[in-house]
């Protein structure tokens, strides 16, 4: 009787393969069933590394890709991707097919939503948003960068920023001129901390303005402050809280008034993996 093709998550024994050019496929999705567009794939057998590559998936999250001869019926196959956790999966060869079925990834670090708030003054704008750990390794996150895009409601839990981002004091750079009406920022950052009993800091970090006759203005301010997320932070959403102005004014460019109703955040982690949300 011929066996059914099967994908497991067990160790599976392996028998001969005699095809000469096997088939992997399948489709990857994040764990709400959302497709991904790029992976990270590594197939093995009998501990040999058959194939690994950074994939552009299909629509859909689908991949297809030939393994040629694989020489025996058991595929290891290990499958990553910026943001995600790595899934290993085992599957059985039969004819020319290697099916993973639909493979799914977990984030270990999710981020939003964004609420955009205008204080009561009117002078400055609150980009409140969540970071949420979903791995029990700790995770260091290095610095926070906004650019600008729309607001959503925020999840129930403590409303008490853990570490708020202040920029003000928004200035050009010495005489920065070039084309296309590019700036280059100097800003002030005051960092207020988690704990109550740590001083504020204040920096000088830098920021970009962009001024395009065909397009968007794109204002861009880095905050480089880095601080950590631990094994027991897992699963616990934690607020940060960014402040801008809602308006200000540069030397020879004029009134600023970013959008900052469309403003996006991009967190990048020690590894180098940059995690991004948008307002909206």
């Amino acid at each position: 009787m011929t066996p059914l093709l099967v994908v497991s998550l067990c160790g599976l024994l392996a028998t001969a393969v005699d095809s000469s050019n096997i088939i992997l496929s399948g489709r990857v999705v994040d764990q709400y069933g959302k497709p991904l567009d790029i992976i990270r794939i590594k197939v093995e057998a009998s501990d040999k590394v058959l194939l690994e590559m950074t994939l552009d998936l299909q629509p859909g999250g689908a991949l297809s890709i030939g393994l040629g001869a694989v020489g025996q019926g058991t595929l290891r196959c290990h499958i990553s991707a910026a943001g995600f956790e790595t899934a290993q999966i085992t599957a059985l060869v039969q004819g020319e097919q290697a099916l993973l079925g639909i493979v799914k990834l977990k984030r270990y670090l999710d981020l939003g939503p964004i609420e955009v708030l205008r204080v009561a003054d009117g002078s400055a704008v609150y980009l409140d948003f969540w970071i949420t750990s979903q791995t029990p390794r700790p995770l260091i996150i290095k610095q926070v960068i906004l650019s600008s895009e729309e607001a959503r409601q925020g999840p129930c839990f403590d409303s008490t920023p853990r570490i708020s981002f202040n920029f003000r004091n928004i200035e050009v750079e010495g005489n920065s001129k070039s084309k296309n009406d590019y700036r280059k920022l100097r800003v002030s950052l005051l960092v207020h901390p988690e704990r109550k009993n740590d001083l504020e800091r204040t920096f000088r970090v830098e920021g970009s303005f962009h001024r395009d006759p065909c397009g968007p203005s794109v204002i861009k301010l880095i905050a480089p402050y880095s601080f950590s997320l631990e094994t027991g932070n897992q699963n616990q959403p934690i607020k940060i809280r960014i402040t801008v102005p809602f308006q200000f004014k540069l030397n020879r460019v004029g009134i600023i008034r970013p959008n900052w109703e469309q403003a996006s955040i991009h967190i990048t982690l020690n590894n180098g993996e940059t995690i991004s949300a948008k307002a909206g």
